[in-house]
């Protein structure tokens, strides 16, 4: 093997070893919320160099109080209705908003992380909005954020 062909070699090896260029960290994201106003299940994948959703895999959304659900029971969650989200260090912020014809809602998540695990535990934040003007809060905790 000639000196050309040996560096070549090199060059090659090492950059299928680390990768190559735009390689970057992914993981995913779970989120659920179990309480009398409402269920979430997210279940994302995640870009963990910069701490953004990729693309949300599975997510559902169900409003469980009466006066929330005028805007609708249940909410199949797309990657567009995460308008605003990061999980950097130990800090977790997301922001959910859906839209329909009945009005509209936006749901805020914010968590801290334990030291020792990837989980994030905190609370959450739901204002539900009607077409005529009136709106609806619930406030609660989250039953846990695992990033992985």
């Amino acid at each position: 093997m000639g000196w050309k062909s040996l560096k070549s070699w090199v060059f090659l090896s090492a950059f299928v070893a680390l990768g190559g260029p735009g390689a970057s960290a992914t993981g995913d994201l779970t989120c659920t919320i179990d309480d009398a106003n409402l269920a979430l299940a997210l279940f994302a994948s995640t870009n963990r160099e910069h701490g953004t959703i990729v693309g949300i895999t599975e997510g559902t959304l169900t409003l469980k109080a009466g006066a929330l659900a005028k805007l609708g029971r249940e909410f199949k969650l797309e990657t567009e209705h995460v308008i605003q989200q990061w999980f950097l260090q130990r800090e977790l912020r997301i922001a959910i908003a859906v839209a329909n014809d009945n009005g509209s809602l936006l749901l805020a998540i914010t968590g801290q992380g334990n030291p020792t695990q990837e989980r994030y535990s905190g609370r959450y934040s739901l204002k539900v909005s009607f077409p005529d003007g009136g709106d609806r809060t619930a406030t609660g905790r989250i039953k846990g954020c695992d990033a992985g």
